[in-house]
């Protein structure tokens, strides 16, 4: 019809650009379906949608559950969702992630990283690199460059760096640092990624190269070539650190390390020459160091004089630190547990403390 204004309209119970679409025939089709405003062609209510191989309408659209489909999902858009119930089904591929729990709120088990793309535990074969070498790899340090999403290994001989960004770690680099060995040779024994490309590594000695403990900084993009040395001889009676750990204190970046065969604390500013100083330690063994930037305090772990785990707390006054010893036996003797040696220390972003420790029982 026309309307007196001029403007055409369709006759009633007809909708579309050419009026061809019948609302009583859509109904007739399905109660779900109804004429669409943009074609002569019925379409699902709103809210609903086909099942696959279906044209009924009897499914909600994505994100929507329930009788009328006016149910909104929580599966965090991590999933579908059953219609009837809500229930999460999460998704679980190399393009979604890997997701689980009941509204999908946490990576499936197994997997790990921001997206839940990362497998937890992936090996990545370096045969064309073993096949080299003539002693074992072993294992000085690993550190994570989350930014990139890179991992550093460092071990006897050879520094590999992974590439960690898809499910399966790819080999980034390898870098062999033990010939020749010069004023610049020796193994790497730390590595520290900054947001704008640089790092700073700890070199030392090893088989075949007697260079004590130097500090150097680098590009990422081009490992152990274009450095620049800040530090030589920062421990001087020491040639090889077995543990290491830079932090940005109050004042300046510092670093500090344990020898290897002491238990002392060796700390020194990164750029200043400023000589290292070296701070007695209540341990039989240490084997973690963790920085707390909030909080400015240096955590140290590791085993006691009496093969009990042991923790010792210590704040910086410049580069000197004061560790006091923190009664973690306390906390564990309410488990039921003997804790004979923290293996390991780390601090998530709430401020819990997580370690791995031994037990004698």
């Amino acid at each position: 019809f026309c309307h007196v204004s001029g403007v055409c309209g369709c006759n009633g119970g007809f909708y579309g650009p050419s009026c061809g679409c019948s609302q009583t025939a859509c109904k007739a089709e399905s109660a779900l379906k109804r004429c669409g405003p943009e074609s002569d062609s019925c379409i699902c209510e709103a809210g609903r949608a086909n099942e696959a191989g279906s044209t009924d309408c009897t499914a909600c659209v994505s994100g929507w559950y329930g009788a009328d489909c006016n149910e909104r999902c929580q599966c965090n858009n991590r999933g579908t969702c059953a219609k009837d119930t809500g229930a999460c089904q999460c998704f679980t591929s190399a393009a979604t992630g890997y997701w689980g729990g009941g509204n999908c709120e946490r990576c499936l088990e197994g997997f790990m990283g921001t997206a839940c793309q990362q497998r937890s535990v992936a090996q990545t074969v370096m045969t064309s690199v073993v096949s080299r070498q003539s002693s074992a790899i072993g294992a000085y340090f690993g550190t994570l460059d989350r930014s990139r999403l890179l991992y550093y290994g460092g071990g006897q001989r050879i520094t590999v760096v992974f590439n960690i960004s898809s499910v399966l770690p790819s080999i980034s680099t390898v870098a062999g640092v033990q010939s020749p060995c010069g004023v610049d040779g020796g193994d790497v024994y730390n590595v520290w990624p900054f947001a704008n490309g640089t790092l700073l590594y700890l070199m030392a000695q090893n088989a075949s190269c007697n260079n004590k403990i130097r500090l150097y900084r680098g590009p990422e993009d081009r490992f152990l070539e274009n450095r620049t040395l800040l530090r030589e001889n920062i421990v001087p009676d020491f040639t090889t650190p077995d543990f290491s750990i830079l932090m940005r204190t109050a004042r300046d970046w510092s670093m500090c390390l344990v020898p290897r065969g002491v238990q002392e604390l060796w700390c020194a500013p990164v750029i200043a020459t400023t000589p290292a100083t070296a701070t007695p330690l209540g341990f039989n063994l240490v084997r973690g160091l963790l920085f707390d930037e909030g909080r400015q305090r240096l955590l140290i772990a590791g085993s006691s004089k009496s093969s009990r785990c042991h923790l010792e707390v210590a704040n910086p006054n410049g580069i000197l630190f004061s560790p006091q010893p923190y009664d973690i036996q306390r906390i564990i003797s309410g488990t039921g547990e003997v804790c004979q040696i923290i293996d390991c220390v780390a601090r998530t972003d709430d401020n819990v403390l997580l370690f791995g420790a031994s037990r004698l029982n």
